[in-house]
């Protein structure tokens, strides 16, 4: 539950059931309020095994998926899928390390209406990393992996998208020229190499 303060005189408490975003506005002529992202209690953080399983699905063929998250003990299927991915303890452990410090870094840099890593930023930064370029305008954002104009070079850019609920909304202008690098970088981290 959290308490809000409207003015000095008053003041309402709200209990959260469900995760989700919640949009308090008030009743006047401008309509202003405020926002809330209800996420997990370790939020922007991955502690928790069915906190690791959710970001999964990036990596994971449908299969995959429902197996860890419908398991009798997800945690023992979640260890075997980074192992068989890995190949050995120690490269397990750092695909591990690598792969959630990447989501908690996305919750904390992108989230928006969603937490960070279900967001498109989220999404390239898990799979692809750090970009070696980024540029900004008011409009949105370019991503360069590689050096730019280098024929290996891959760019995504993002556009901005307003809306009441977050002022840090970017969408992925998506291509069919990504597919290639795309499936590459999925590869990578199925065959145990961080990409």
């Amino acid at each position: 539950s959290k308490v809000f303060t409207a003015d000095d005189e008053h003041s309402f408490i709200v209990n959260f059931s469900e995760r989700g975003v919640y949009q308090f506005t008030r009743a006047n002529a401008e309509g202003d309020g405020v926002s809330l992202l209800v996420a997990a209690p370790e939020y922007p953080f991955v502690k928790t095994v069915k906190g690791m399983i959710q970001p999964l699905r990036y990596i994971t063929t449908r299969t995959e998926f429902s197996n860890i998250n419908d398991a009798m003990d997800p945690k023992k299927e979640l260890d075997a899928f980074w192992f068989n991915l890995a190949g050995n303890a120690e490269r397990a452990r750092e695909s591990i390390h690598t792969y959630y410090s990447r989501v908690e870094m996305a919750n904390f840099f992108f989230t928006s209406d969603r937490v960070g890593w279900r967001t498109d930023r989220g999404l390239v930064y898990i799979i692809y990393g750090p970009p070696n370029t980024v540029t900004r305008n008011i409009h949105g954002e370019t991503w360069i992996y590689n050096e730019k104009n280098n024929v290996m070079s891959v760019e995504f850019n993002f556009y901005k998208v307003y809306n009441s609920l977050s002022e840090n909304n970017y969408i992925l202008t998506r291509s069919g020229g990504f597919k290639s690098s795309w499936y590459r970088a999925i590869d990578n981290w199925r065959q145990g190499r961080i990409f």
